[in-house]
């Protein structure tokens, strides 16, 4: 994949044993490494395409097994972060959802958009 016209976003999990560090692309798709691999090439242990515009912000959340993304399309998604798949999505915004915060202790999400809305 050539990512040199794609925007990208990244989050470094520090809370799973295996570092991993997420990247969001601009084609909706999020990708999952393993830190602790060799220098060097580091194959992808996770592709997935949880939305259907660039992917503004992620957050693991290792107590439900499964990592937050937030998109452009106007969703935030829950995602397993074994396999990838959809857990729940998250609707409200309708413009892009441009940032969002997760309470670990609450277990609340907070989300602003292009219209300006929390």
């Amino acid at each position: 994949m050539d990512l040199t016209e794609t925007k990208i976003i990244a989050e470094r999990d520090n809370e799973h044993d295996a570092e991993v560090f997420m990247t969001g692309l601009d084609t909706g798709s999020v990708l999952l490494y393993d830190m602790r691999s060799t220098l060097g090439s580091i194959p992808p242990l996770l592709k997935c395409r949880p939305h259907d515009d660039w992917v503004t912000h992620l957050h693991s959340v290792p107590q439900l097994d499964c990592f937050i993304s937030s998109s452009m399309d106007g969703t935030l998604k829950l995602s397993n972060i074994q396999t990838g798949a959809n857990m729940r999505t998250l609707k409200g915004h309708e413009k892009g959802v441009r940032w969002f915060d997760f309470s670990e202790r609450r277990k609340f999400i907070a989300s602003c958009s292009s219209e300006r809305r929390m």
